[in-house]
């Protein structure tokens, strides 16, 4: 199925949109809310729309950090490689042990409503990286 855009109302969503079709994606990043509890988070938008791709979510680090390693998931899906769920990823980001969990379909709401507006109601799956420093 052909995704079709939807029709922005303001910058950020035009910027959304001119990412994707000049990147591929766009890595939306929220700052972290201390009052709220929540630490930083970020997730690509667009993925899906090359190949069926899910979007992928990460928490924890800064707004940078997290692109940059959105930015090397989005790599892998591009030369074909899967990112496959509950299997540790080698070398998919330096001084990492990577792996990816499903991200819960019921919280998309609550951290994704960029990917949400992109996706216009349609399904889409979003992994969650998790990582942590490799030993050695």
């Amino acid at each position: 199925m052909t995704h079709i855009p939807p029709v922005p109302k303001n910058d950020y969503e035009r910027l959304v949109l001119r990412n994707v079709e000049q990147y591929g994606w766009h890595c939306t990043a929220v700052a972290a809310d201390a009052d709220a509890g929540t630490p930083p988070f970020a997730y690509t938008v667009g993925l899906a729309k090359s190949g069926g791709q899910p979007e992928i979510f990460v928490r924890g680090s800064a707004p940078a950090v997290a692109h940059s390693m959105l930015s090397a998931c989005a790599a892998r899906l591009a030369e074909g490689l899967p990112l496959p769920i509950g299997t540790p990823v080698p070398g998919l980001i330096d001084g990492l042990v990577c792996s990816f969990v499903e991200f819960p379909p019921e919280h998309y709401a609550d951290y994704m409503l960029t990917a949400l507006w992109w996706h216009g109601g349609q399904p889409f799956v979003v992994y969650e990286l998790l990582s942590q420093p490799s030993e050695g």
